[in-house]
């Protein structure tokens, strides 16, 4: 390929990143850093690059030159010459997914993905080979474009300081994890819609949830909860609510009537509650005990 074509090419990419490009690893990659790229079925790569770039840069098929240009491009591509340098791949890649998981630590270099939109990591914690994995790397405190993380099943103990700095964070999913505590900071996370924290070993929530302004989902179900902050009453937003199997908590704050959004409601068993809020759950749209 000439570089005046090589050239062009990178333009395009630089200013119109498809999100159509995906990062899988499965867990034969035996590294703590991440290749520039991977992937099983270059057909598969292919076809959605291909897609991807059409859609993104509004080109019809009808179009030739452009088409002719964009198959170069998806040829160029799939022989990984342009994905040689890490900073390229930083640039193209916007989601992550790492499937069956067994290595134990997260890769060093994870918060240099700076564009990344969504992280999900699956590990598979019943096979003999995996490793717990214990915390996430500070680094990842930089993925300032970050929308949806995702860490299920992986026995998580702890969550860094500086995921209060994910600022564009929508979505947060630690179900089946071991945190026994969140960072205070939590609070920060301003734009956060759903909060799924099912079967981890929390026994208390920090003040702080209640500053979390656009909240509409709450997943607690499966924590051996002792009690719920007076704050919770501040999540005004909140349309869902689980707290199934949540013993030994046995009350709810008094504040929690003030949820006048929400239409789904679970509650543990163990759980008394007053005359108001028994009236206030009477009145939820849908209630389970």
């Amino acid at each position: 390929m000439r570089p005046e074509e090589e050239q062009f090419f990178l333009e395009i990419l630089k200013q119109n990143p498809t999100r159509e490009i995906y990062l899988q690893i499965k867990s034969m990659i035996r590294t703590q850093t991440l290749p520039t790229y991977s992937y099983e079925n270059k057909a598969y790569f292919k076809v959605d690059l291909w897609k991807g770039l059409l859609d993104e840069l509004l080109v019809k098929e009808s179009d030739q030159e452009n088409v002719r240009l964009l198959k170069e491009l998806s040829k160029y591509l799939e022989t990984q010459q342009v994905l040689k340098e890490s900073e390229k791949a930083d640039e193209l890649i916007r989601d992550l997914y790492l499937y069956d998981w067994k290595i134990g630590v997260l890769p060093k270099n994870l918060g240099e993905f700076t564009y990344l939109e969504e992280f999900a990591l699956f590990a598979d914690p019943d096979h003999d080979t995996a490793i717990p994995l214990r915390s996430i790397p500070e680094s990842i405190g930089n993925l300032k474009h970050l929308r949806i993380l995702c860490v299920q099943n992986s026995y998580l103990e702890t969550l860094p300081k500086s995921i209060g700095r994910l600022q564009n964070l929508k979505e947060l999913e630690l179900q089946g994890n071991g945190l026994s505590s969140l960072p205070e900071n939590i609070g920060e996370l301003q734009n956060l819609r759903i909060l799924e924290l099912s079967y981890n070993n929390l026994t208390s929530l920090p003040e702080s949830i209640g500053n979390l302004p656009n909240l509409e989902e709450l997943h607690l179900g499966g924590c051996p909860l002792e009690s719920l902050p007076e704050s919770i009453g501040n999540l005004q937003w909140l349309n869902i609510l689980d707290l199934s199997d949540t013993s030994p908590l046995d009350h709810l704050p008094t504040s929690i009537t003030k949820l006048n959004y929400l239409y789904e409601i679970h509650i543990g068993f163990d759980i008394e509650l007053t005359p108001e809020q028994e009236k206030w759950v009477d009145s939820i749209e849908n209630s389970y005990y």
